[in-house]
């Protein structure tokens, strides 16, 4: 996580679990579906129409463009 001030302004998830066999992809699955959660709510709860993400096998980033309003950056610090 990179935050600026007080503010969130890129996250990036990256690697495979590396847990026992037997949970490796529940483990990974929910951590993928909770970032890419977070994506989607950025963009369509918090209206960040312009913001900058890649989506890869075991790699989610994301970075809040600069010139957001306070109103998407606040809903973005709740998301």
């Amino acid at each position: 996580v990179e935050w600026k001030a007080e503010h969130i302004v890129a996250m990036t998830v990256d690697g495979h679990a590396e847990t026992d066999e037997e949970y490796d992809n529940i483990v990974c699955a929910s951590i993928s579906i909770l970032a890419q959660t977070c994506v989607l709510a950025l963009a369509h709860v918090a209206g960040i129409e312009d913001l900058e993400y890649g989506i890869d096998d075991g790699h989610l980033s994301f970075r809040l463009p600069e010139t957001i309003t306070d109103d998407q950056r606040d809903k973005a610090g709740i998301i």
